[in-house]
C-alpha cells in the first residue's frame, strides 16, 4: 500500500502558476502550459490534494494487478463520496485535474440548491446519517459543543497531544470528571484530521458499532470508499478481520495523519467487539491514532502496550481541577464571587471532581450565606441523588421539574422528540434555557437542534422519576418508541419499545423490520430483540422466530469460533422456547398444517450442526444424505426454508459433479424468490444456477443469469458476498466466445471483489483462470506473473481448494514456452488412477492430456481420455464432455484414425453450435483446424445440419484470424531479429548464484520454489531475477529461457 500522502498542489492567482506544497513546505511550481515537469514529479507519487482555480478534491493513485496503477479524484458532499476516473499517470495533467474539479463543483452546486429546496418543503427533522439503508445518528459523528463557562487546561491538552507519537490515548476516569469536555476542546482546536464518536448502549451489536466507526471516518476522510461498510452490511459477511483489513488499507491511502476518538467507551461490553479493537490497535496504519474514554479500563493488554511505549495515559488524578482551575471555574465560569478559602474547601471536599463542583456552583447561587452552604457541603457520589432534588431540582419551575423529568428518558434529544413526549410546544426554547443556565445539558451540534443530558444527571432524574412518576415511565418509552419508529430509526424504536414492555408494538416492528436488518447481516441484533419477547407475545410469531433462527444459523459460515458458537446458543434458546410454547398451541391457535410447518422447521433446524460438520471436513457423501434424509420437509415452504435445503445438494454436488442434476429446482426457486420479493436468496440461486448452467454447457443461459444477477445487484444496491461469481462465470463464458478482451475484463472485476472480501480461494482460482486466458492472448508475462500470485497465495495462505487448477496453469505455461522437459517431468510424477476420478481435478487431468499430446503419446493421452469422457457424461457435465471431445479428435487424428476424429468433431459441432463456442477449437490448434476443413471439403455428412455447415465456416474464419495474429506476430519479431544488435554475448557476466537461479528458472520452478531451494527468502529470488532480465536485457522468463539457449549459458 502507498504510504500517505502530504502533498498539496494549489493554484495560486499571484503566481500565475500552481504551487507544491509538502507537510505546508513549498517545494516547486509548475505551469499549466508545460506538463512535462508535472509528470516527472506525479510518475513516483500515490495522492496528493488538489486545489484549482475551479474546484477542489482529492485524487489517489489506486494499485493494479497487472500495469502502474490509476489515478482517481475524490469528492464529498453531506457524506456522500463521489469518485472519478482521471487514468494512468500519463492521463493525470493538469488540464483534466481542472476539468474533473469543475465537474465536481458543479455537481455539488446542484445538490446544495436541491438540499436548500428539500430542507425548505420539509419541517425540522432529526440529524440521521444514511449508510447502506442503515440510519445512524448524525450528532453522534461530531464532538459535542463546548460550554460557555469552559475552563482552560493547556496541562492537559499537551498530555492530550501525546496521542500523535502513540498508537492509543486511554482517558480513563469516574463519570463526571470532564473527559468528554477535555476531548471536544482539544478537537476543536486540533489541525489535524479527527473523527468522533459518541458511543452508547446501542453500539454494543459488533455490525452497528463498526458501521458506526466506519462512517465516523468516511465523514472526515472522503478517499475512504463504502467497500468495508457494504461488506458489513451483507446478510452473510466476511470475517471481522477481512473487514477491517479492507478499511485499514483504505485508511493507509489516506493523505495526513488521522485521529480517530471512543467516547464513552465503557458502554460496550460485547467480547467481540473488543477483539476486533484489539485486531485494529495491532494493526493500526501509521497514520492513524486512537483516543479511548472510558469510565474503567478496556480489556486490552494496556500493561503490554505501556511497557513497549505505545500507549499514553490520563487518569482520574490527572482529570481532578486543581485550585486554580477550581477557582477560576467557580468564579468566572459560573459567575460566583468565592474567596480563595471558599475555593480551596470546595475543592478539597469535591477532590476536584468536576460534577461535583458544577452541582455545588448550582446550589451556591439560591443561597444567601455561601459560606454556611460550603460548610456542609460533601461532593460525594453517594449524596448526589438527594443533593440534586434538594439543592437544584426544587429550585426550578413545576413545568422545568417535569420537563427535565419526561426527557430523561431520553439518550439524545430534540425539540420534535421533547414535544412528542411532554406535549410541550415551546421544547427548543426549554433546551436552550437549560443549556444558559448550565443544567447539566450538552448540545451535540451547532445549529443546537441535538442535545443530550449530562450521563450523571440523567441518572438522578430517572431515578427520581420512578420513584415519584412510576406509571409514566413506561408510557413516556411508548411515546419514543413510536416517535423514532415514524423516523425509520429501527434501533432506538425497539430498546423505548422493550424498556416500555410495550411488546405486541415491539413484535411489530420486529417483523417489519428483519428483513432489512438480516440483509444487512444484524441477524444477532433481530435474535437478541427477539428473545426478550415474553411467550404470550412470541406464540404470535412461532414462524417468525424459526425463520430469524434460521437467518441466524447461515450467517454463521465466516464467523470467528467464539461469535460462531453465541449464535449457536441464541438459535439454541429460540428453538427451545418454540417447542416449550408449541404444545400449548396445538389445541388453541394453530391449525393442523401449521402445527406440522413448524415442527417441519424445528427438525430442519436441528439438522443443521451435523451439516456444516460435514461440510466443515468436506464429507460431501455425509452432507448430500442430511440433506436427502430432510429433503421432504421442505415440500411448500417459503423459499428461504427450501435453499437451506437445496444449498446443500448444490454445494455437495460442486464435489460429487452432478450439478446439473439440480437445474429444474434451481430455476423453480429462482421464481418463488422473485415471486417473494427475497432478493438476497434469488441473488444466491441464480448464481448457483449460473454455475450448473456452465457445467451443463448452456451459454445463453448462463449469460442471461449473470445479466439478472447483476441487474438484481443494482436494485438491490448492496454488496453481498455471492457478488462476485456473474463477473466470474461471464469470463468463462467470454473465453468460450473467444472474446478475450471482454473476459479479462470480467475477471478483473471477479478479482478485485475477491480481493476486496479476501476470498483467498476466489483469487487464488481466479489468477489460475487468468493464466489461461492471457495465454490465449499472447501475453506470456501477464501469465507469468498470475501464475506467480496463485502460487504464492497457495503457500502463504494454506488454501488448496484449486491447487490443482494452478498446477494445471503451470503445466500450460510451460508447454506454450516450450519447456516440454518441466511438463514431462511432471506428467511422469502425476498419479492417474481411473478408479477414483474427482471433478476437483478435472484442470490437472486435462493438463496431462495435453502433456501427452505435446509428446505425441496419442495411446497414452486416449487412456486418460476414455473413463475421464464417460465419468463427465454420467454427472452431465457438459462443458467438460465438450472439450474432452476436442482434445480426443486431436488425439485421433495424431493416431491417423481419421474417420474416428471426424465423428467426434461431428458430435462437438452438434453439442457446441446451439451456444456458439468458439475458443474451444482454436486451443485444440492444428488438427482441429484441418478436420474441420476436411469436413467441408468432402460431401456433407447427414448429421451436419446447414447450420453445423455454417458455423464450421465460423470457425475456421476464428482460424484465419487467429494465424493473421500470429502472422503479424512473427513478422514484428522478423523485423527485431534484423534489426542492428549489440554483439552477441554479455557485457555484464552472471554471478554463480544468478547462473543457479537461471537454470532453476529454465526448470520452471517458481521463485518460491527457488527461494526453499538455495535457502534464501523469495524476495531476493526477485531481485536476482530482475538482475537477470537486466543482463540479459530481457522482461520475463521465456525470453530468458531462450536467451539462455542462444548465449549457451546452461
Amino acid at each position: 500500500m502507498p504510504k500517505s500522502s502530504l502533498h498539496a498542489l494549489t493554484w495560486s492567482e499571484e503566481q500565475q502558476c500552481y504551487e507544491l506544497r509538502t507537510q505546508g513546505e513549498l517545494e516547486q511550481y509548475f505551469g499549466s502550459e508545460n506538463n512535462q515537469p508535472w509528470q516527472d514529479w506525479l510518475v513516483d507519487q500515490t495522492s496528493f490534494a488538489f486545489q484549482g482555480r475551479l474546484g477542489h478534491m482529492s485524487v489517489v493513485k489506486e494499485a493494479r494487478a497487472r500495469g502502474n496503477g490509476y489515478w482517481y479524484a475524490y469528492s464529498t458532499l453531506q457524506g456522500q463520496t463521489h469518485k472519478r476516473y482521471l487514468g494512468q499517470t500519463s492521463g493525470a495533467t493538469l488540464e483534466r485535474l481542472e476539468q474533473v474539479a469543475q465537474t465536481f463543483a458543479n455537481e455539488h452546486r446542484s445538490v446544495s440548491q436541491t438540499s436548500q429546496q428539500t430542507t425548505q418543503a420539509l419541517p425540522d427533522s432529526p440529524g440521521i446519517v444514511h449508510q447502506s439503508h442503515v440510519p445512524l445518528i448524525a450528532t453522534k459523528h461530531t464532538h459535542p459543543q463546548l460550554p460557555s463557562m469552559l475552563v482552560r487546561r493547556e496541562r492537559l491538552l499537551q498530555e492530550v497531544n501525546e496521542v500523535l507519537t502513540h498508537r492509543l490515548l486511554l482517558l480513563s476516569s469516574s463519570a463526571g470528571s470532564g473527559k468528554t469536555t477535555l476531548l471536544s476542546t482539544w478537537a476543536s482546536r486540533s489541525p489535524h484530521t479527527i473523527g468522533w464518536l459518541s458511543l452508547d448502549e446501542a453500539d454494543n451489536d459488533p455490525t452497528r458499532f463498526w458501521a458506526s466507526v466506519i462512517t465516523t471516518l468516511r465523514i472526515c476522510l472522503p478517499e475512504i470508499s463504502d467497500t468495508s461498510l457494504a461488506m458489513l452490511y451483507t446478510p452473510q459477511p466476511p470475517p471481522l478481520s477481512t473487514i477491517l483489513i479492507t478499511f485499514i488499507n483504505e485508511i493507509l491511502r489516506s493523505s495526513g495523519e488521522i485521529i480517530l476518538i471512543l467516547d464513552d467507551y465503557h458502554v460496550i461490553e460485547d467480547q467481540a467487539i473488543h477483539e476486533a479493537m484489539l485486531f485494529l490497535l495491532d494493526h493500526l496504519p501509521a497514520n492513524m491514532h486512537l483516543v479511548i474514554a472510558s469510565r474503567v479500563d478496556p480489556p486490552f493488554p494496556l500493561a503490554r502496550w505501556r511497557m513497549r511505549g505505545q500507549m499514553s495515559e490520563i487518569r482520574e488524578p490527572e482529570v481532578r481541577f486543581t485550585p486554580v482551575e477550581a477557582q477560576a471555574f467557580l468564579n468566572e465560569g459560573m459567575t460566583l464571587s468565592l474567596s480563595e478559602t471558599e475555593v480551596q474547601v470546595l475543592e478539597k471536599r469535591t477532590e476536584g471532581w468536576i460534577a461535583g463542583l458544577q452541582l455545588a456552583a448550582l446550589s451556591l447561587r439560591s443561597h444567601k450565606k455561601p459560606s454556611t452552604f460550603i460548610e456542609h457541603f460533601t461532593g460525594e457520589h453517594r449524596f448526589i441523588l438527594d443533593y440534586v432534588q434538594e439543592e437544584i431540582l426544587q429550585h426550578q419551575a413545576p413545568s422545568v421539574q417535569q420537563f427535565l423529568l419526561q426527557v430523561a428518558v431520553l439518550s439524545r434529544m430534540n425539540a420534535a422528540l421533547c414535544q412528542e413526549l411532554t406535549g410541550e410546544p415551546a421544547s427548543q426554547e426549554l433546551l436552550e434555557m437549560l443549556e444558559r443556565h448550565n443544567l447539566f445539558i450538552v448540545p451535540l451540534d451547532e445549529q443546537r437542534q441535538w442535545y443530550r443530558l449530562h450521563t450523571l444527571f440523567r441518572e438522578v432524574l430517572l431515578a427520581r422519576l420512578q420513584a415519584t412518576q412510576p406509571e409514566q415511565v413506561n408510557a413516556l418509552h411508548q411515546r419514543a418508541a413510536r416517535w423514532h419508529a415514524a423516523q425509520g430509526s429501527i434501533h432506538e424504536a425497539m430498546f423505548h419499545a422493550l424498556a416500555a414492555q410495550d411488546y405486541p408494538f415491539a413484535a411489530t416492528m420486529l417483523v417489519q423490520g428483519a428483513r432489512q436488518l438480516w440483509t444487512q447481516g444484524e441477524t444477532r441484533t433481530v435474535a437478541t430483540w427477539l428473545l426478550r419477547l415474553p411467550d404470550n407475545i412470541l406464540r404470535e410469531h412461532l414462524g417468525f422466530a424459526l425463520t430469524s433462527a434460521l437467518n441466524l444459523l447461515s450467517s454463521t459460515q465466516y464467523m470467528p469460533e467464539q461469535q460462531r458458537a453465541l449464535a449457536l446458543a441464541q438459535s439454541g434458546q429460540i428453538i427451545t422456547r418454540v417447542e416449550q410454547i408449541l404444545p400449548n398451541e396445538r389445541d388453541a391457535s394453530l391449525t393442523p398444517t401449521e402445527t406440522t410447518k413448524i415442527e417441519n422447521r424445528i427438525c430442519l433446524l436441528r439438522e443443521f450442526v451435523p451439516m456444516s460438520e460435514a461440510f466443515r471436513v468436506g464429507n460431501m457423501q455425509q452432507l448430500r444424505l442430511i440433506a436427502q434424509r430432510i429433503q421432504h420437509l421442505m415440500l411448500g415452504e417459503s423459499v428461504a426454508w427450501k435453499w437451506f435445503v437445496l444449498h446443500k445438494f448444490v454445494v455437495s454436488s460442486q464435489v460429487l459433479g452432478d450439478s446439473s442434476f439440480f437445474l429444474e429446482e434451481l430455476i423453480e426457486l429462482k421464481q418463488q424468490a422473485l415471486q417473494e420479493q427475497d432478493y438476497v436468496t434469488a441473488i444466491a440461486v441464480i448464481c448457483w444456477l449460473a454455475a450448473a448452467f456452465l457445467y451443463a454447457g448452456q451459454l445463453h443461459s448462463l449469460h442471461q443469469e449473470c445479466l439478472q444477477a447483476q441487474d438484481l445487484l443494482g436494485q438491490l444496491g448492496q454488496h453481498v458476498s455471492v457478488a462476485v461469481y456473474p463477473a466470474f462465470d461471464l469470463s468463462f463464458l467470454y473465453y468460450a466466445w473467444n472474446k478475450l478482451e471482454q473476459a479479462e475484463a470480467s475477471l478483473q472485476v471477479a478479482l478485485q471483489h475477491a480481493s476486496r472480501w479476501q476470498d483467498m480461494n476466489l483469487l487464488i482460482w481466479g489468477h489460475a483462470t487468468y493464466v489461461k486466458i492471457a495465454l490465449a492472448s499472447d501475453k506470456i508475462a501477464d501469465a507469468e506473473e498470475a501464475l506467480e500470485q496463485a502460487q504464492s497465495l497457495v503457500e502463504s495462505t494454506g488454501f488448496t481448494n484449486y491447487a490443482h487448477d494452478v498446477a494445471a496453469a503451470q503445466v500450460a505455461l510451460w508447454l506454450t514456452q516450450g519447456n516440454f522437459i518441466a511438463a514431462e517431468n511432471w506428467a511422469a510424477q502425476y498419479d492417474f488412477d481411473p478408479q477414483t476420478l474427482s471433478v476437483l481435478y478435472i484442470e490437472e487431468y486435462i493438463a496431462l492430456i495435453n502433456v501427452h499430446l505435446a509428446q505425441e503419446k496419442y495411446v497414452q493421452g486416449l487412456h486418460i481420455l476414455v473413463p475421464l469422457l464417460s465419468n463427465m457424461e454420467q454427472c452431465k457435465r457438459t462443458w467438460e464432455v465438450i472439450h474432452l471431445l476436442a482434445l480426443q479428435a486431436s488425439a485421433l487424428y495424431g493416431l491417423g484414425e481419421m474417420e474416428q476424429a471426424q465423428q467426434v468433431v461431428v458430435r462437438l459441432l452438434n453439442l457446441t453450435e446451439p451456444e456458439g463456442y468458439i475458443r474451444v477449437y482454436l486451443d485444440a490448434g492444428k488438427p482441429m483446424r484441418h478436420l474441420l476443413q476436411n469436413l467441408l471439403k468432402n460431401p456433407p455428412r447427414p448429421e451436419l445440419s446447414p447450420t453445423c455447415i455454417s458455423y464450421i465456416s465460423t470457425l475456421l474464419t476464428a482460424f484465419a484470424q487467429e494465424e493473421q495474429k500470429h502472422t503479424q506476430k512473427a513478422t514484428n519479431l522478423q523485423i527485431e531479429k534484423h534489426t542492428p544488435q549489440a554483439p552477441e554475448g554479455l557485457y555484464e557476466p552472471l554471478s554463480p548464484q544468478e547462473q543457479r537461479v537461471l537454470s532453476l528458472l529454465v526448470a520452471g520452478q517458481t521463485y518460491a520454489e527457488i527461494a526453499q531451494k538455495l535457502v534464501v527468502s523469495p524476495n531476493t529470488i526477485k531481485t536476482q531475477v530482475s538482475s537477470i532480465y537486466r543482463k540479459l536485457d530481457v522482461s520475463r522468463r521465456a525470453e530468458a529461457i531462450a536467451a539462455a539457449r542462444r548465449l549457451h549459458l546452461l
